[in-house]
């Protein structure tokens, strides 16, 4: 019986070859869509998965800072006997150049890592031993890519390589490459003694010193909540000295410990070590896998009733003849299962076959193999029948227990409450796509409004190249000679130097004027390290002062924004001494800078101090005038080569990196994009075909109305009425739910643009235009065809 079901399911699809295509060209587009979702949203909740201890490894900090103090982690081991041991990042700052030889390769990232952390994590060792490769300072892991481009095939063991302008550095190991799905972003680990190396005993102890990252890892069977409770009084005991307990319970400052498989997804703390996601955009994502997949399966229901109803006739008389329930069930539903396996094949060859362009649109790493995993099968095949149950599955349920006569006349009925149900299928379809055109104009609107808000400096013709060795001894130490032939240059109007500048993770300090009252809690302040050609570089307004003048003593020079001193209260802040309460330097306010955004627009603009420290830079900044930019950038490149032979010129615009910091809604705009053509497509494909089926089904209409004079506009008028009444409802349903969902959105940003009325009349008016455009088509044709071949045929 099976297999003379499908006999006959695969001879129907044939016949109907124009319905077949139609229904699986929009099935695929569905599916395929669907599924790079789900995957993607697997990626992303797989973070840190593929560390076999990650359910036992926590992160120790602060409810606020992702960091925590140096004597923080054996304060833990001795408080919680819960932990087995602990193990803590520092952050490398400097120039990331590895250096051996002749030969300078660029890095992405590096970090200080405790030789206990190599236990922790169980990273894979390649050379080396994982038990003994941090004990010693001035040691270094690499991992396999980055030794394999330094030293190709040869064990690197016990050779020396250097990193920017440290002194050098023992290769002790070489590990497995990280994966991508892991918020420890590192290519390298130095060891953490060679940190403390060069910190005083004093800045050690430093229990408000947030610089480095703690984690710990339980041992078997303790649960973290066990120890939950404990953690306020162990709060109050390493506090002691600094704070009481009952400032420490006004402050609600906590320390929690933070599985590390969540970082990922649900940690925005202070000093994070690298860009997080968000689970919003987990929830985003599923969002938009469930709303194509589901546009996908209404266009497959109003396309297989509309066939069922054109095949009435047929299904009455086999009823007449003796055919059960079950038959016309599973012969239906059997053509819904062949049409929908084969697009779910097809849907996994163009998923395999086109993973690079959705990787570069959406900005991730899925690799091909993931597609075969079990699970992803699993998922697929659920996809798959889930679909059939709900788009064919039904619709044939229905259809098999009309009533014989009711089902010959079912061609006669356009009225029928299973064309009602297409209508209202239809008019949810539409309802998605606005919804989703919608979002992708205020992504898009967005995303231009901060790409050209105006945030206070000179963005676009700035050059920021790293400097390290023997060019940060020309470029800092010997900078008056360097610059003077740099300004010999055209193009290049001004040279400066500074520490890191842009971003959320720039130092945290405080100042304290003078005349401050002691017992007064300081907000945080944003620190930078700059020289005299800073501020002229990247164009920042000096609102009142002057900028700092060169030394050639040690002392120290602050400039302020006014931010910091409308919270500080400052009458005259112009020549106040003032103290960096962490490194205990003291100078003088010498100047005032208008407000500007150094950090993301998704969060105000908060207290910033530029601090003279002429050597405790790393970025030299090149404003140029923007005129023939390669030739400036080559003349650069040459100056470069000749005072620092070897060197390499690693260098972005400064553009360039504030639009890194809005890598996630770039990816999210570019997603939304795609997935709105996408959604537009099926949902026209369903009205296309649903146009032509309901045009024959009024073809005699059509014909004596024509007979009766009435013009091709008027028919055309006709025919595509119901349709724009159903896109009016689905806009009218759509609008307040779309409103409400894109104000959640925004409210992630501290600047964003304003919701006009106008931008939901662009979605609708998009919508209801190709809408027209895909209905009109058919409608002229059938208004064009001779009364006398309609009523013919008819």
């Amino acid at each position: 019986m099976f297999k003379s079901l499908l006999k006959i399911a695969y001879r129907n699809t044939l016949k109907n070859k124009s319905y077949t295509l139609t229904n699986a060209f929009g099935l695929v587009l569905g599916i395929s869509a669907s599924f790079y979702l789900l995957i993607h949203i697997q990626y992303e909740l797989s973070y840190e998965k593929d560390f076999s201890e990650h359910e036992r490894i926590f992160r120790a900090a602060s409810n606020s800072w992702a960091k925590s103090s140096l004597p923080f982690a054996a304060e833990l081991e001795k408080a919680f006997p819960e932990i087995e041991k602990t193990g803590r990042f520092g952050q490398y700052r400097q120039t990331n150049i590895l250096i051996y030889n002749d030969i300078h390769i660029p890095v992405r990232e590096g970090l200080y890592g405790e030789q206990s952390l190599l236990s922790i994590f169980n990273f894979e060792f390649i050379y080396g031993s994982p038990e003994t490769a941090l004990t010693r300072p001035n040691t270094i892991v690499l991992n396999e890519s980055i030794a394999t481009k330094l030293f190709k095939a040869e064990n690197p063991i016990g050779k020396s390589i250097k990193i920017g302008g440290m002194e050098d550095l023992e290769v002790t190991g070489v590990m497995a490459d990280l994966p991508g799905n892991t918020h420890l972003n590192f290519q390298y680990l130095i060891s953490l003694p060679t940190m403390l190396h060069s910190i005083s005993d004093e800045m050690q102890q430093r229990r408000g010193w947030m610089s480095v990252y703690t984690y710990v890892l339980l041992r078997e069977g303790q649960r973290i909540h066990n120890m939950d409770n404990r953690l306020f009084d162990f709060l109050v005991k390493f506090s002691e000295g600094s704070a009481t307990r009952e400032e420490i319970e006004q402050e609600e400052w906590r320390f929690e410990f933070h599985p590390v498989k969540n970082i990922h997804l649900y940690s925005d703390r202070e000093q994070e070590m690298g860009q997080n996601s968000d689970v919003l955009y987990i929830y985003i994502l599923s969002a938009l896998a469930f709303l194509i997949i589901t546009i996908a399966c209404l266009n497959f229901i109003n396309l297989f009733t509309a066939q069922i109803i054109k095949r009435s006739r047929e299904i009455g008389l086999k009823k007449v003849i003796g055919a059960s329930r079950q038959q016309i069930f599973l012969q239906f539903f059997g053509e819904g299962l062949l049409i929908t396996v084969v697009s779910g094949l097809l849907a996994l060859v163009v998923c395999y076959t086109f993973l690079p362009l959705y990787n570069d649109i959406a900005g991730v790493n899925l690799v091909t193999n993931t597609f075969f995993k079990w699970q992803n099968i699993l998922i697929l095949i659920s996809m798959v029948f889930g679909i059939v149950l709900s788009s064919s599955g039904f619709p044939a349920f229905l259809i098999s227990g009309s009533h014989p006569i009711l089902a010959i006349k079912g061609t006669k009925l356009p009225t029928s409450p299973v064309v009602k149900i297409r209508k209202i299928l239809v008019a949810f379809q539409f309802s998605i796509s606005i919804f989703i055109i919608t979002a992708t104009i205020v992504v898009f609107k967005q995303m231009t409004f901060l790409h050209d808000q105006e945030i206070g400096f000179e963005k676009e013709k700035v050059i920021s190249i790293q400097i390290y060795g023997p060019l940060w001894e020309q470029a800092v130490m010997k900078k008056d000679v360097f610059r003077n032939e740099l300004m010999k240059k055209p193009g290049i109007k001004s040279v400066g130097n500074a520490s890191r500048f842009l971003g959320n993770n720039l130092s945290v300090e405080t100042l304290r004027p003078q005349g401050t009252d002691p017992e007064m809690d300081l907000p945080a302040m944003r620190f930078i390290r700059a020289d005299e050609g800073f501020i002229p570089s990247v164009g920042i307004e000096l609102v009142e002062g002057r900028n700092f003048q060169a030394r050639t003593d040690t002392s120290v020079a602050f400039i302020v924004n006014e931010k910091l001193v409308e919270i500080l209260g400052i009458e005259d802040p112009i020549g106040t001494e003032a103290e960096n309460s962490w490194s205990r330097a003291r100078g003088k306010i010498v100047g005032v800078v208008k407000n500007y955004n150094f950090a993301s627009l998704h969060y105000d603009i908060e207290p910033l101090v530029i601090e003279y420290r002429p050597n405790w830079v790393d970025n030299m900044l090149i404003r140029i005038d923007g005129t023939n930019v390669k030739e400036t950038v080559a003349s650069i490149q040459k100056e470069i080569e000749n005072i620092a032979p070897g060197a390499i010129m690693l260098y972005n615009f400064l553009d360039d990196q504030l639009n890194f910091m809005y890598q996630s809604e770039n990816n999210l705009k570019q997603l939304f994009l795609l997935f709105s053509i996408l959604a537009v497509l099926i949902a026209c494909l369903g009205l296309i075909a649903l146009s032509v089926y309901n045009n024959e089904l009024r073809t005699k209409e059509i014909g004596i109305r024509k007979l009766l004079g009435a013009s091709v506009f008027n028919i055309v008028a006709m025919l595509s009425k119901e349709y724009i009444w159903l896109i009016l409802i689905a806009i009218i349903v759509t609008l307040p739910v779309a409103n409400y969902f894109i104000t959640e959105w925004l409210n992630n940003f501290a600047y964003k643009i304003k919701l006009s009325w106008w931008l939901f009349a662009i979605s609708s008016a998009i919508v209801l235009i190709i809408a027209m455009l895909a209905v009109s088509r058919q409608s002229i044709k059938s208004a064009l065809i001779n009364p006398a071949k309609s009523l013919r045929n008819e």
